[in-house]
């Protein structure tokens, strides 16, 4: 009996602690939460997890609330809780999703897809599969975002998961979105909206105000304003719904933004009068308390658009100007929706006649694309690079498996007779299909990569002829420095030796021999190679040899021996080693491989 009320006495305490005023200071909160922690051990089992639970969610900023998951996840796992342990996985992945762990979300966000695959706990394995997939697309990792999409889909399709499907068409919808690939955007969000659609049939406290949004979102940035419209009506039939099936729920925002929507669908459709009308309302509906700028930036938006369309040009430059200022304030250059304003903007400098405005808005806009190009260039060759070095491991952990392998199978052969030999000659079979498999893999990572190559220089010159658009005489001086001198060598350089292949020559690889032909000294000639590919000039044309040899293995059926000779590799066991160094794959395997691709 005194035991029992001993643990009444501390529940009732428990309870207490778990109900700070919503004024509470962080040291306040701290301290309850120690209080809290220090009764734990001498509550029952039910009890301790019911109380970690509520205690994760007794303050918003919590900042032991990573440790306050981990113990809650501890104690599921001692008392066996699959549900509480599998809830608690992709939490823990969500909260250092937000604190930007790497590793800590990659270590929780797999364990989750393992352990809730495992126990069919479906929604939760799809939560973590979301949460991993916005990680990578966050971080530029758009190739394993994709990978990890299409993995996601093959199996909730597999398992007939109607969330779980449209959450994953949702996530890659999103993908194609920041890539602005608004059609492939659409299709997937579209689909999304359809399986989701058909959940909410059986589930209506699930909202699709998400979805609705998206799709307005992208059809409006495909030019598609009659079906962004179509899809704002939905909207609003979507916010009626919510307010019937959940009367407390506050739809004030979900109203702001259909009328936001609605105005700039008409804008586009040049219905001024109805979109001053849909103006007025997102106005009334409005609340500073909304609690984020965003809000009110929009209507900058939205009234600096339609006094662009009926040409009151001083009043769009004012709204508009606040609008691209707040963009530029997040320190989010390049993005779709900054660029469209910017555009804008200069639209509406040109109604003025301000042409100077116009010239510096369109150059920003070229130096903040060129510079998001070239970073996201360099971040998809980063990631291409990885996933070619892991493929690069897998490959030789194969290699080497197989050589172990082959190695215990002569030695059993030797003591077995026939029926082992037969044995072997299969496993070697075997093996050899996974060797080839992983060259064939490896094959087309190489070619991923040039494509990405070729793409980046034809962006390249994409970017010199509009900049060279744009720019004054004096400005194309000004340009004319240290660094443009130093490509201007190297393009004679790279010029020179591939002419009739004089990168093949061994007198090439003499920077005395180079400065005679380019007319130029020996340390500016380094410095220029260097500038530019941060590369000696031996490993520069060493590349190039390599190149060029991948090229005649593509392109011809010269032996190989005569391929290393025509690349200035008078031993081919030189050029089979370098070229595997390089490429990760021997120049037969990797000529052996691209007939296979090819057909």
């Amino acid at each position: 009996m005194l035991h029992t009320t001993k643990t009444l006495l501390q529940t009732i305490l428990l309870a207490t602690l778990l109900l700070p005023s919503a004024a509470a200071q962080p040291a306040d909160v701290a301290r309850q939460t120690d209080s809290i922690l220090a009764l734990l051990p001498q509550l029952p089992d039910s009890a301790r997890i019911d109380a970690l639970l509520k205690l994760e969610n007794m303050h918003d900023a919590l900042q032991s609330r990573g440790r306050i998951l981990q113990m809650t996840l501890n104690e599921a796992r001692r008392q066996g809780n699959v549900e509480v342990e599998g809830k608690t996985l992709p939490r823990l992945a969500s909260f250092y999703y937000n604190q930007l762990d790497s590793d800590s979300i990659f270590i929780f966000g797999e364990e989750a897809i393992r352990f809730n695959r495992q126990h069919k706990r479906y929604e939760d394995m799809f939560w973590a599969y979301d949460i991993l997939i916005r990680y990578d697309d966050l971080q530029g990792r758009t190739i394993s975002a994709m990978r990890r999409a299409d993995e996601a889909l093959a199996q909730a399709r597999e398992l007939q998961h109607l969330l779980g499907t449209s959450d994953v068409l949702f996530a890659m919808g999103r993908i194609y979105n920041a890539n602005e690939q608004w059609e492939e955007a659409i299709k997937c969000l579209t689909e999304s909206l359809e399986l989701f659609l058909q959940f909410q049939k059986d589930n209506p406290y699930h909202v699709s105000f998400r979805h609705y949004d998206a799709l307005v979102s992208n059809n409006l940035r495909f030019n598609r304003p009659l079906e962004a419209l179509r899809f704002t009506d939905s909207m609003r039939v979507e916010i009626g719904r919510i307010n019937q099936v959940i009367p407390t729920a506050n739809t004030q925002a979900m109203s702001f933004m259909e009328m936001h929507w609605r105005a700039l669908a008409h804008i586009e459709l040049k219905q001024p009068e109805l979109a001053l009308e849909a103006i007025h309302k997102a106005e009334e509906i409005f609340n500073p308390q909304f609690g984020s700028r965003s809000f009110g930036a929009q209507i900058d938006r939205i009234y600096g658009e339609y006094y662009l369309l009926i040409e009151n040009y001083d009043k769009a430059i004012e709204y508009l100007t606040r609008y691209v200022n707040y963009y530029e304030e997040l320190n989010l250059p390049g993005t779709p929706i900054l660029t469209h304003s910017q555009k804008k903007l200069a639209q509406a400098y040109s109604g003025k006649g301000d042409y100077r405005r116009v010239a510096e808005i369109h150059q920003r806009i070229t130096q903040v694309n060129e510079e998001r190009n070239r970073r996201q260039f360099n971040a998809q060759l980063n990631e291409l690079r990885t996933i070619y070095e892991l493929d690069k491991l897998e490959l030789e952990a194969v290699r080497k498996q197989a050589r172990i392998r082959q190695q215990s199978i002569i030695n059993v052969a030797a003591l077995g007779g026939c029926f082992l030999l037969a044995f072997i000659v299969v496993c070697v079979a075997w093996n050899r299909k996974r060797i080839a498999q992983k060259n064939i893999a490896l094959y087309r990572r190489i070619k991923e990569q040039d494509k990405a190559v070729e793409k980046y220089e034809a962006l390249e010159k994409e970017n010199k002829l509009l900049k060279a658009r744009i720019q004054t005489d004096d400005e194309k001086t000004a340009l004319d420095d240290e660094k443009t001198q130093h490509q201007l060598l190297f393009d004679r350089l790279r010029e020179y030796l591939l002419t009739d292949r004089n990168f093949a020559n061994d007198t090439m690889s003499s920077a005395n021999k180079l400065k005679e032909q380019l007319g130029t000294n020996k340390d500016y000639l380094y410095e220029a190679i260097k500038e530019v590919t941060g590369k000696t000039l031996l490993a520069y044309i060493n590349d190039m040899r390599l190149e060029e040899a991948k090229k005649l293995l593509d392109d011809t059926d010269k032996k190989i021996e005569e391929i290393a000779e025509m690349c200035g590799y008078e031993v081919q066991r030189t050029f089979n080693r370098r070229f595997k160094a390089h490429f990760g794959i021997t120049p037969s395997d990797y000529r052996n491989s691209g007939k296979i691709v090819s057909g």
